[in-house]
C-alpha cells in the first residue's frame, strides 16, 4: 500500500507469518539520503494502516508548513542560529556569499535544482571571483540545505553535487593570497575595523 512520498507505507511480507503486515517509515541517513525502516508488524492490514496513520499524525508536519519554505526563510532560520556563534570574519564571509546566493531567495527550497546552484557558481567564475569566494558560496549552500533537511523541508541535498572550478591566483590583479586573507580575518576577529573593511571588499568581489 503506497502513500505520498515521505509518509511511509504498509507492505505484506512474504512467507507464512503470524504478523505479515509491516509498517515502513522514512528516515534520513547521515549523508542526507532518504531510506526506510520497519516500524511495526501486524496481523491485519487495517491494523498496520492505523499504526501508520498514527505515526504520520505525530511525526509528519502538514504539507503547508514545509513545502512553502523559501531559501530566504531557511537562511533566516540558519543565520539566526549560527551567526551568534561565529566570529566577525566568518559572519562577513557568509553575508558576502549570501549576496550572491540570494538571487534564489524567493524560490521555494523544494523547487531549487542543481542547475540553479551550479548557475551561481558558474557566474562567480565568469565574474572573476577568487577561489576562496567561490568556495564560500558552496559552503553556504551546503549549510542551508543541511538546515532544510534537518527540518524535513527537503528530501535531497543538491548542494553536494555542485562542481567547483579551479581558479588560479590572479596576482596580476593584485589579489591577496590565502595567507593574507587569513591574517586579515584574525585582525577582524580581534576588532580591527580597517581589516574588517578590507575583508568586506574582498568577499564582495570589489577591489
Amino acid at each position: 500500500m503506497n502513500r505520498a512520498n515521505g509518509t511511509g507505507s504498509v507492505v505484506k511480507l512474504p512467507g507464512s507469518r503470524r504478523r505479515p503486515w509491516a509498517v515502513k517509515i522514512p528516515y534520513h541517513t547521515q549523508r542526507g539520503r532518504v531510506r526506510q525502516r520497519y516500524l511495526s508488524y501486524h496481523e491485519r492490514a487495517s491494523e498496520a494502516q492505523a499504526a501508520l496513520d498514527e505515526w504520520c499524525r505525530t511525526h509528519t508536519a502538514p504539507e503547508t508548513e514545509v513545502s512553502g519554505y523559501t531559501l530566504q526563510q531557511v537562511y533566516d532560520l540558519w543565520s539566526a542560529r549560527e551567526y551568534p556563534r561565529l566570529g566577525k570574519s566568518s559572519v562577513m564571509s557568509h553575508k558576502a556569499a549570501w549576496n550572491r546566493v540570494s538571487v534564489l531567495a524567493p524560490k521555494k527550497m523544494r523547487r531549487i535544482s542543481i542547475d540553479d546552484l551550479q548557475g551561481i557558481i558558474d557566474q562567480d567564475e565568469r565574474d572573476g571571483l577568487s577561489q576562496s569566494s567561490i568556495n564560500n558560496d558552496k559552503l553556504l549552500m551546503a549549510a542551508l540545505f543541511r538546515c532544510a533537511m534537518e527540518r524535513d523541508i527537503i528530501l535531497k541535498d543538491y548542494s553536494q553535487f555542485v562542481r567547483l572550478p579551479s581558479v588560479g591566483t590572479k596576482y596580476e590583479k593584485g589579489a591577496l593570497t590565502d595567507l593574507q586573507l587569513k591574517q586579515l580575518e584574525r585582525l577582524a576577529d580581534a576588532g580591527d575595523l580597517w581589516a574588517g573593511s578590507v575583508l568586506i571588499l574582498c568577499y564582495t568581489g570589489f577591489r
